[in-house]
């Protein structure tokens, strides 16, 4: 069995669009037309964290699902940063550089637990997009900022680390989220899920 495993957060289940626009489902579309025979599995959690994933890596139906992988999407890291979201309207620098240091630390975690599970799958791992500029904490787009540029650049030593793929969301939805998000401000609309699909689609 050929198995592409789309793991993460409420950007992986389509939230606000459905299953069938999700990028995940998108992409399976473009990736199955390459490799035909290839099984679709999404296992993506509204709200989940680095750490909640990463624990999740040890239950042995996933750990199978893993061994049988040729391709591994992941979106994580943006639930983490809306748990700090207090700290940066508090103005707490302390707490904001916690959250920041535990969220790098599961990351790590999630890439040494599924390269010791299968060293050969293809992993695309996506950048976290900035939504504050153009929702109702716009004022703290800045701060905000200051966390999600400091993750982005973990994960793009993180990808070296792991033989992965960076896929820059952060690039995709600057400047864009106006046309790209949906009224919550923070979720992806039908164009925003099509583009991320595009994007995970490239080097097929």
């Amino acid at each position: 069995m050929s198995l592409y495993l789309a793991l993460g957060d409420s950007i992986t289940t389509g939230y606000g669009v459905g299953y069938r626009y999700a990028f995940a489902s998108l992409f399976y579309q473009k990736f199955a037309a390459v490799y035909p025979g290839m099984v679709y599995c999404n296992l993506a959690v509204n709200g989940q964290t680095t750490g909640e994933l990463s624990r999740l890596l040890s239950n042995a139906e996933l750990v199978f699902l893993l061994k049988q992988s040729s391709m591994i999407t992941i979106t994580i890291g943006s639930n983490d940063l809306l748990q700090a979201l207090p700290f940066i309207l508090s103005g707490s620098r302390n707490q904001q550089k916690v959250i920041l240091r535990e969220t790098a630390g599961n990351i790590n975690l999630i890439g040494q637990e599924i390269r010791r599970i299968n060293k050969d799958a293809v992993i695309k791992i996506a950048a976290i997009y900035n939504p504050l500029p153009g929702g109702r904490f716009a004022a703290y787009s800045d701060q905000s900022q200051n966390l999600i540029g400091p993750l982005n650049a973990h994960l793009a030593r993180w990808v070296k680390k792991y033989w992965a793929e960076l896929i820059p969301l952060d690039q995709i939805f600057k400047g864009q989220k106006r046309y790209l998000l949906n009224p919550d401000q923070i979720h992806p609309n039908r164009l925003g899920h099509l583009l991320i699909a595009q994007a995970f689609s490239e080097n097929l």
